[in-house]
């Protein structure tokens, strides 16, 4: 007998509270200020709300954090540090978008776990919060995260000039354990 995979089997999951949110905030986003991300658009305030100190403290335990899948992410890769800013890549279930971790957001972070932020923490799952989202120019992107826009290839084959930055303010561990993937994800920014 032919061995049959279930749609809802076909692609192990990795963890269970990683669910794929950021596509679709994105596209709330766009919808209600412009069309383009070519077009000048404000920053996001209040992108990912604010957690309490006690639910940061006591992730597994909150019902807030547990309830709202767009507070968990992975860290997928750090990309350099200038003056206490953090500039990194995290993922959800599907793609992967570029972040910067506050000044802080990082002695926080390194106060509460005793540990640098970039010690250990790729691939491990983390609790966000209190994050805005900003558009950054190509000039900036390259600066800070080394990478070129313009390489982004988006599913209408147009040209990027800003890409939405996630700008964190509250980073906590959620699972200490560090698993990776196989698979491979790509960037929001090559299906806006």
């Amino acid at each position: 007998m032919p061995k049959i995979i279930l749609p809802s089997r076909s692609r192990q999951k990795d963890n269970v509270f990683l669910q794929p949110w950021l596509e679709t905030r994105l596209e709330e986003r766009q919808d209600r200020t412009y069309a383009s991300l070519a077009a000048l658009q404000p920053p996001v305030f209040g992108f990912i709300p604010k957690l309490s100190e006690k639910e940061m403290a006591k992730p597994l335990t909150s019902a807030e954090i547990l309830g709202n899948p767009c507070h968990f992410v992975k860290i997928t890769k750090f990309y350099g540090v200038d003056a206490f800013n953090v500039f990194a890549s995290v993922r959800d279930d599907r793609y992967q978008i570029l972040v910067e971790f506050t000044p802080r957001c990082v002695s926080e972070f390194e106060r509460r776990h005793r540990s640098r932020i970039t010690c250990d923490t790729v691939n491990s799952l983390c609790v966000i919060g209190d994050c805005k989202l900003f558009y950054r120019e190509r000039s900036y992107v390259l600066k800070y995260y080394k990478l070129d826009i313009a390489s982004f290839k988006t599913t209408t084959n147009r040209t990027l000039r800003r890409v939405p930055v996630l700008v964190v303010n509250q980073i906590s561990r959620f699972e200490m354990d560090q698993v990776g993937t196989l698979d491979q994800y790509p960037f929001i920014y090559n299906v806006l």
